[in-house]
Formats: C-alpha cells, structure tokens, sequence
C-alpha cells in the first residue's frame, strides 16, 4: 500500500538504510507512477550519491508534474543538478524560475559544494 511504503521510505531514509529507502521509493512508483514524491526522494538520493544525470531525470519528472509543494525544491535542486554536469545555461533558467524570496539553502556534493541560496545559484549559472 502507499502509505505503507512511504512512511517506510522515511524511516528508512532517517536511519541511514540508503538501499531500504531506494527499494521503497521504486515500490512507491510503481504503485503511483503519477505522484511525484517518490521522485523527488529518489533524486535527493541520486544527487547525494553523485548520480547526476539520474537525478536531472527524476528532479524533470517532478518539475513537469507542476505539482506546487515540491516545484520549487524541484527548480533549485534541478540547477545544481545541471550545474555538477556543467549544463549552466538549463541551470539558471531553473534558477530564474524561483520566487526572488525562495530562501531554501541545501548541502550539495559534486563540483558544486556548500550552502547554496538562491542568489549563490544565481552567480555560479550566470558566471562566464
């Protein structure tokens, strides 16, 4: 069931069983390949892990969903996504697409490493 599985995928994911979590979140899609939750974890897991183009895939999926209480988490982690695999261009009209007050900040892995805001973003996509 649905629930089951997506409360398990937290527990899980706070535990630290990475394989547990990624089990889950495919049992997730298959059970709602429409919902874009299970996504958007699985990319958060594929970004940590340095999987960019999987996470670009997956963060796509959520975006094209316009699903609004994961777009612009979508948008933002999509940027630094595309910003690890040198996309700069795709990376900053993600950026521009975030409201001027969006004020996540995230730990990122990749060539891209730090605290980012959006502002950060917005600098290291427009940088020659």
């Amino acid at each position: 069931d649905y629930e089951f599985y997506n409360e398990r995928v937290y527990v899980f994911s706070g535990l630290g069983r990475r394989d547990d979590a990624l089990k889950d979140l495919q049992s997730l899609i298959t059970l709602r390949p429409d919902a874009p939750n299970a996504y958007f974890q699985r990319a958060l897991w594929a970004l940590a892990d340095g999987e960019f183009a999987a996470a670009s895939t997956d963060f796509d999926r959520v975006i094209q969903s316009g699903e609004p209480y994961f777009l612009e988490d979508a948008c933002f982690y999509m940027a630094v996504t595309l910003l690890n695999l040198g996309e700069k261009a795709n990376a900053l009209k993600h950026v521009q697409s975030l409201s001027s007050d969006y004020s996540h900040y995230a730990r990122t892995p990749g060539k891209v490493r730090g605290m980012l805001s959006r502002e950060d973003l917005l600098a290291l996509a427009s940088a020659a």
